[in-house]
């Protein structure tokens, strides 16, 4: 399987489609937030 990731933050979509794999976006979490915050920024 072979994948790509962005450093652009945002949610992922999979699919059966193996595009879907890239250009994968992530969230940035530090040691310092919670998870109560990370969950605001998925919303």
């Amino acid at each position: 399987m072979q994948a790509t990731m962005t450093s652009e933050e945002h949610a992922n979509r999979l699919a059966r489609s193996p595009e879907c794999l890239f250009g994968m976006g992530r969230f940035e979490r530090t040691g310092f937030m919670t998870t109560a915050r990370l969950l605001e920024k998925l919303e």
